[in-house]
Formats: structure tokens, sequence, C-alpha cells
């Protein structure tokens, strides 16, 4: 018999000194190698799963497809030709796949430029133009030329037509009679020594609920003891619609070609300046000569000077799109410890009409945005520098919140 051999490895102790014990094999019986595997529909012959999947629609399988990696695997790409690529079938404009898709992913839309389901659209207050929203919105405008700062994740507001589309199929509640909060905002943003706060709101108006949105942009100075002055509201990037800004750039150069760009006009200039008390209004350059900033008066803009110069709560127009705005020149609740000439801000308010009629929303929908470009032909030029004066609907800004009697019928109707 061979001698016993001792191993030559040092027993593990404890604290104490005292070897620990060895330890001994588990006995505990695996749960899950005792468990018998469940049945899955993966898990059968493919032979088998292929004379299952004849049974299923194109959409289905493709659906069944979309499940899991290994579903793809067993099953294919086959039943996608049905749906995407130069392949694909025609079913008069419905098709059955995102029909059945969005049967589990409510408020998804279909997408025809990038042919996929896309989530729910953010209001205007939370909506970001990214590159994938340019190639799927195509030549569509997006009115954001609202202040913001730097910051790409800054409070901004960025309006898209699909918005309007979404605000031509109102629903009614008890609670929400005549607001549309779909086009709510407010944030504040701060330039140039001025705080910069946008409030905005939507109301459908009259008997055939036309769409109008009202922006309401308050300026004051942020430091506490300065007055604001007119100068500093003219050396913003302030706009109201496409058509009226503050800016002196020179305009763009246009192409070979094509009809050049004028110099902006004074209309929202001398708004803003006119609204000031004379000891703030400074001596800014309002001049519309040729040497001056700015181009020549049009009739109608002169027809507006004369007529504000008698009316201190006077309404102006813009000559090229549906946008009325008032400027008042307003003091606020007094604040502990500020002078009096802090104690005031510049209120702007604007109305922007757009219809009833989805024809006239998207008519003055591509009024209403701006476009520039040195590139871009004369017809989708719009912008301070190519205004073109156009008949234009007149509409009522006050709006009744509630049931009015009908004049005609005399039942109630929302406002």
């Amino acid at each position: 018999m061979p001698p016993v051999r001792r191993s030559k490895r040092i027993a593990s102790t404890n604290a104490k000194g005292i070897p620990k014990a060895e330890a001994s094999p588990s006995t505990r019986v695996d749960d899950s190698a005792a468990e018998p595997a469940r049945p899955h529909l993966l898990n059968l012959p493919r032979d088998i799963l292929s004379e299952i999947t004849t049974y299923l629609t194109a959409e289905s399988t493709t659906c069944l497809t979309l499940t899991s990696k290994t579903a793809l695997s067993r099953l294919g790409k086959a039943s996608w030709a049905e749906f995407s690529g130069a392949t694909r079938r025609h079913y008069g404009g419905i098709n059955p796949l995102f029909k059945l898709l969005k049967r589990d992913l409510p408020g998804h839309w279909h997408c025809s430029t990038c042919n996929v389901l896309h989530p729910p659209l953010k209001p205007p207050r939370a909506h970001r133009t990214t590159k994938y929203t340019r190639n799927c919105l195509r030549e569509d405008p997006v009115i954001d030329f609202w202040p913001r700062t730097e910051d790409g994740d800054s409070p901004r507001y960025s309006l898209v037509f699909s918005h309007l589309t979404q605000a031509r199929q109102p629903v009614v509640t008890p609670q929400n009679v005549n607001p549309i909060a779909l086009f709510d905002g407010d944030y504040t943003v701060q330039q140039g020594g001025v705080e910069y706060r946008l409030i905005s709101a939507g109301r459908w108006v009259g008997l055939q609920r036309n769409i109008i949105i009202t922006q309401e942009h308050r300026l004051r100075r942020a430091v506490l003891g300065e007055p604001l002055r007119a100068e500093d509201v003219l050396a913003l990037p302030l706009r109201v619609c496409a058509h009226l800004s503050t800016t002196t750039e020179s305009p763009p150069q246009a192409e070979q070609g094509r009809s050049a760009y004028r110099r902006n006009g004074p209309l929202l200039s001398h708004a803003v300046v006119t609204a000031f008390p004379e000891s703030l209004q400074g001596d800014y350059n309002l001049s519309h000569s040729p040497e001056g900033p700015f181009r020549k008066l049009t009739g109608a803009e002169m027809n507006q000077y004369r007529d504000a110069a008698a009316d201190d709560n006077y309404i102006w127009r813009c000559s090229s799109c549906p946008t009325k705005f008032r400027i008042e020149y307003r003091a606020r609740a007094a604040v502990a410890n500020a002078v009096e000439s802090n104690n005031a801000e510049l209120v702007i308010t604007a109305w922007h009409f757009f219809g009833a009629e989805p024809r006239d929303v998207y008519r003055f929908w591509i009024m209403s945005a701006l476009r520039i470009g040195p590139d871009l032909p004369p017809r989708k030029r719009n912008c301070e520098f190519f205004v073109t004066e156009r008949p234009l609907p007149d509409f009522e800004i006050e709006y009744v919140d509630g049931p009015i009697p009908c004049q005609h019928c005399g039942e109630l109707h929302i406002g």
C-alpha cells in the first residue's frame, strides 16, 4: 500500500487561526434543469413553422418578424417586399401593415416620405427640427423665427403645418370649450440685456371656427434700475411675422437673372419707437430716403402711419400676410426698491390668422412662413426683403368663450 501523501497547500484559516472546514459538494438539485422546456412557436422545426406562417397574411407575417431577432432569422424578410422597396404593392392608399401597427401604437402617424410610423407630434413648445424631420417635411417650411438662445436645448417655439391640421379637427369638451391647448406656450430668454418673454395661445374665432394664434411679446430691461429704451428693442432680432422685422442688414444678393431683393421697410421699427414716451425714443434713424437704412414706404404703409398718429391704440397690419399687431408701453406691477423708469415693459400682441377651410389654411401658412435665400425663385420667397402686397381677408381678433346665440337660427354656437 503506497504511503498517503499530504497536500503541501496551506489550509485556509479564519481570523482566530482555526482551519476552515473544506467545502463539501452541493447536494442541491437544479430546479431549472429539472423543469421541462416550455413550448414556443419559434422552437418548432423550420418546416412546421413555415407551414404555419402560410396561413398568415403578408402584414401579419411582417409583424411577426418584428417581434424579435429570432423570428426575423427564422422567417426572413420575404414578406417585407409587399410594403417596402421597388417591388412593394399598392393598396389604394391604405397600407394594411401600417393599419395593423397603429392598432398597437395609438397616436402614431404614417409618414409618406420616409414610409415609417412616427410618434405623436409634439406641441410647438416642445417640437424640435432635426435632419430627420426636414426630410419628412420636404418643402413644407417651419415657423421658428421667434427668439431663442444659442443653446440647442433652450426654450423655443417651433410651429409646423401638421399642428394646424390637428387644430382643424377640434375635440370640444366641457373643460376646454374654446382654447386650443396645442398652441399654448410661455418661455423667457435674455438677449442683449433685455428680458424677452413670449406667450402663445390659439383660438377658434367666429361661427366658421377660424384658427387664430396669438403671440404676446413682453420686453423689459433685465437689469434693475435701467429703463427700457427704443434702441434696446430695435437692436434685438425682433420679428412679428415673416415680413415685419427691425433688421437694418443689407438684403441677400439674388442669383443672376432673378429679381433682386429690396431693403427692409420701417413699419415695425416706426411702430416700436412711437409706442415709447418721447424721453425714451432716442434719435434712432427711421429715414426711408435712398441714403437711409430702410426702403421707401408703400401707399398702404403711409396710410397706416397717418391713422396710427391719431389713435394711441392703433392695430397695425402686415400687407403681405394676414397678421395684425398692437404695441403698448405698459406699467408693470410695483416692485420693491425699483425706480419708476424700470417699472414698465413693452408689450407687442400679434394675431396670426389661418382661416378654417383646408385650402385657406395652407395658403395662409405659406404666406406666414419665412423663406429666404439667394437661389429661391420669386414665387417661393417670403421675407422682409421681398414684400408682395396682396388682398388679404379682414378678421376679428376678439373671441368669446363659451356658446353664443346665432343671429340667423337663434341657437347657441361655440364662438
